[in-house]
């Protein structure tokens, strides 16, 4: 869910983002990684809760 909030809507481009906000593209591409890595931890976690809740609730079996 979140990689489709943050991937698929108008996201604004890369080079407006960096203009608006005077980064370099290397300081962009580690700020940008850091934030890619935040929310992939975000997501395994909240996998991990609902897969576990779902196999308790008789959703999904092993």
């Amino acid at each position: 869910m979140w990689r489709h909030i943050y991937s698929y809507g108008k996201n604004p481009r890369r080079i407006a983002l960096m203009d608006k906000y005077d980064l370099h593209d290397m300081t962009f591409a580690r700020r940008r990684d850091k934030i890619k890595n935040h929310l992939a931890n975000w997501e395994q976690q909240a996998r991990f809760k609902l897969q576990t809740a779902f196999k308790q609730k008789g959703i999904i079996s092993d």
